[in-house]
This record gives structure tokens, sequence and C-alpha cells, in this order.
């Protein structure tokens, strides 16, 4: 026989104020006359689960909540993530635009500054040609200028000198 929602108040109100379990079952078998006290005792053990399971209910039905919270916040830091994503892919690429056109640019001017070493190697040469000309020549008029004072002076007396290679120069 099925026990009515009046049969489960008195129950649980026996279980609420007996000092026992033992003596709730055996009040309440008293009180309702068909109910042996085996029987309160399943059926109170049918009432905890069930209240149990009611809390198991309502525990789940928070957690699918509290889950779909999460996937939303999850989906929203997904979202962000990719968005960051495509903006430092973005600079990735503009960095490695901006180092290949340095490296354009560096190769270039290694060129021009090979170019320059070049130059500057040829006008060293030229320029120590024509130094080398220079002392050739200014040796040629020293020795002209001497020539002609020994030309118009013949009784000077001649007097030598050693360069710094060793050899002997008219010294004035």
């Amino acid at each position: 026989m099925k026990w009515t929602p009046e049969e489960d108040a008195v129950l649980i109100q026996n279980i609420g104020t007996c000092s026992t379990k033992k003596a709730a079952y055996r009040t309440t078998s008293e009180q309702l006359v068909n109910r042996s006290a085996g029987a309160c005792e399943d059926r109170w053990s049918i009432i905890k689960e069930t209240v149990t399971l009611k809390q198991e209910v309502e525990r789940l039905r928070k957690e699918k909540v509290d889950v779909e919270q999460m996937h939303e916040e999850l989906l929203t830091l997904h979202y962000q993530y990719i968005d960051k994503n495509e903006k430092l892919k973005v600079e990735v690429e503009n960095k490695d635009n901006q180092i290949v056109r340095a490296s354009e640019q560096k190769k270039q001017d290694d060129v021009v500054i090979a170019e320059l070493k070049r130059l500057n190697s040829q006008i060293k040469a030229e320029n120590e040609e024509s130094l080398e000309e220079y002392h050739q020549l200014l040796k040629i008029m020293n020795k002209a200028r001497q020539m002609h004072v020994d030309e118009e002076y013949p009784s000077r007396k001649r007097t030598f000198k050693m360069d710094y290679n060793g050899n002997l120069e008219y010294a004035r």
C-alpha cells in the first residue's frame, strides 16, 4: 500500500521529536495502524534517499549553471586569445618586413662601403705615388739649386752632410 503525504508528515515529525530513530519508528507504527516499525524504517530510508536525490539534482543544476558560466567565460577568453593572437601575428609580420627591409638596406650599405673602401685604397695609392713624385721633385730642385749656387759661387767651400739613408749631400 502506498504511503500518503500525511503519513510521511507523521513519520518525519516523530523522527524529529523522538530520542532515537527506533523509538520514532515504533511511535509512528502505533499512530498509523496499518504500518509496521520496519515499514516506517524503509519509508524513512526512501525519504532520506529522495531528499538526498533532490539535493543532488539541485547541486547538479547549480553545477550546470556554473559549467555554463565557465563555458561562456572560456569562450570569451578563447576569442580574446584569438584576437590577441591575430594582433601579434600582424606585429610579427610587420617586424619581419622591417627586418627584411633593414637587411636589404644593409646589403646596399655593404656594397656602398665596399665601393668607398676600394676608392679610398685607390686614392691612397695615388697619393703615395704623388707624394713620392713630389719628394723626387724636391730632391731634383734642391740639387738644381745647389748646382746653381755652385756655379755662381765657385770659391765657396763645400761641406757635406749625411742624410737619413747614409748618403752624403751638400750642406749649406
